[in-house]
């Protein structure tokens, strides 16, 4: 009895062990397990198998090709006497962990007065620009506080992108714009300039000022005073 039911159960099992046989010839895998360079999907659905470093490099350039960030600088402002900067990712993709390490935000104030003329620098990390990473998801946008306050009326503001490695597409890399500062935003400047100027005149020393020391016995008298004069207009 024992005999009859492992003989059916080997009959049952041939086409199975057939298929297989027939698979390793024509130089495939056996059925049920995916090929090397299968897709990810497929992958996924056997984790049990190890995946080849040329695999894993396929996979994640897959990945990476289907969205880039594309970061455009929409607008720059004035809001509280600071400079403000609006930024918006425009892409089908985030902003990559590279470009957030790398990534800068550079900035230059170019003025003009009828006495001199000059040109002020900044640099802005990523990581400081967008703390939160909230440029790492598609659409999206963020207002960014340079915090610095401008000392003169007009100037010309350009800011642009550096070091942006996986960042495609057309946005707005480099702006430059004119912007005038408000009156009220430089006398608030100048005033605390003149407060700073009086308090360090206030904090002067005189008393180690020799010509704040007057000996008496130096001082002439009235009477003298006439006589020495006299005396130079005498013949």
């Amino acid at each position: 009895m024992g005999a009859k039911i492992l003989l059916k159960m080997k009959i049952a099992l041939l086409p199975l062990f057939f298929l297989i046989l027939v698979s390793y010839a024509f130089g495939e895998n056996p059925v049920g397990f995916p090929n090397p360079g299968a897709s990810k999907d497929l992958i996924e659905k056997f984790p049990y198998q190890k995946r080849t470093e040329q695999q894993n490099n396929n996979i994640a350039s897959t990945s990476s090709s289907q969205g880039f960030s594309d970061l455009s600088i929409e607008r720059i402002y004035l809001r509280g006497c600071s400079i403000h900067v609006n930024i918006v990712n425009k892409g089908s993709g985030g902003v990559s962990p590279k470009d957030y390490k790398g990534g800068k935000l550079l900035m230059t104030l170019q003025w003009q007065t009828p006495m001199a003329a000059g040109l002020s620098p900044y640099s802005f990390p990523l990581t400081q620009v967008d703390p939160n990473a909230v440029l790492s998801r598609p659409n999206t946008w963020i207002d960014f506080n340079t915090k610095v306050k401008p000392k003169h009326q007009d100037l010309i503001v350009r800011v642009w992108f550096e070091n942006l490695k996986d960042d495609k597409g057309k946005g707005k890399k480099d702006v430059n714009i004119k912007l005038s500062i408000p009156v009220n935003c430089l006398e608030n400047r100048e005033t605390a300039n003149s407060k700073d100027n009086v308090n360090m005149v206030g904090r002067v020393d005189l008393s180690h000022s020799t010509s704040s020391r007057i000996n008496p016995d130096n001082v002439l008298s009235t009477s003298e005073r006439d006589q020495n004069i006299n005396r130079k207009f005498e013949i």
